[in-house]
């Protein structure tokens, strides 16, 4: 098995050679999602690998662009997911463009935004010095007074460092009452952005047959016990069937409990998610 260092430096020699495979002058940017989302289940990025992303996407003049709308605005501890100090941009970086939404309005209104850097504005101002945009939307004042109040009332309270205070306790929590679980395949994730990754074997990591839906089970027993995580499957591989159909492997729930959860919550959680892995450890294996 080989070091997160030695991981690192695989997946960007593996980043580098797709630009150098598709010809790196028609690559104008690549998206990478800061925290992977739902689909994957809360992947931190190994130490270092958002760094040298970074700089092969400036080596061959693509624009670094993240994706923040589901990890970002403080769901992951900080203001911004790429200033986590165990994986994110070092030396105060950021990105060429980064998107966000989901917490600037926190549920009430649908709001979004595309965050620019220097850089990018320069290039604007120096280019056309227009940026196209009307209608659908536009300058929608309700909505961006509603996420305005959103985010004083979050920094007042200051809910960014509770996420990472009891996010990393609720971690922990799992990690303690799950630990000798035999379908507990992993833990990831940062500040109150957590999944668990269900397998049928621990050691190999190997998956349960898709026609289980364990994940969703786990969704529906969670709920039982009057707790909500979302169930998702794919996490390792989906494969397209001769018929057109799509079947996924890997199983995983995503918890993202609100920025005001205490403690109390978090041992629910934990307690309440140990009871239902206990009782599909019995009946799965």
């Amino acid at each position: 098995m080989g070091t997160e260092e030695e991981y690192t430096k695989e997946l960007l020699a593996e980043l580098e050679q797709c630009f150098i495979d598709n010809d790196p002058s028609t690559i104008c940017g690549v998206i990478f999602e800061t925290v992977g989302g739902s689909t994957i289940g809360t992947p931190t990025p190994p130490k270092g690998y958002l760094d040298g992303a970074k700089a092969i996407c400036d080596k061959y003049g693509a624009l670094f662009m993240l994706d923040e709308v589901m990890c970002g605005m403080g769901r992951c501890g900080y203001p911004f997911t790429f200033m986590h100090p165990d994986f994110g941009l070092s030396n105060g970086a950021g990105p060429d463009i980064c998107t966000v939404g989901k917490t600037i309005g926190s549920g009430f209104v649908t709001l979004a935004g595309v965050l620019i850097s220097p850089k990018i504005k320069k290039a604007i101002d120096e280019g056309s010095g227009y940026i196209m945009g009307a209608q659908t939307y536009h300058s929608h004042d309700f909505n961006c007074r509603v996420g305005l109040a959103v985010q004083k009332k979050i920094y007042s309270n200051n809910l960014i460092e509770n996420c990472r205070v009891v996010g990393a306790y609720l971690k922990e929590q799992l990690q303690t009452k799950l630990k000798d679980n035999k379908i507990v395949g992993d833990i990831r994730g940062a500040g109150d952005f957590l999944s668990i990754e269900a397998v049928k074997d621990k050691a190999t990591k190997e998956p349960f047959n898709p026609k289980l839906g364990v994940a969703s089970l786990i969704a529906k027993r969670a709920l039982d016990k009057g707790l909500y995580v979302m169930g998702l499957t794919g996490c390792i591989k989906s494969e397209i069937q001769p018929n057109g159909s799509v079947v996924a492997y890997g199983d995983h729930i995503t918890m993202a409990p609100a920025f005001s959860f205490t403690k109390e919550h978090a041992d629910f959680i934990s307690t309440t998610l140990a009871e239902v892995f206990a009782e599909l450890e019995k009946e799965l294996l």
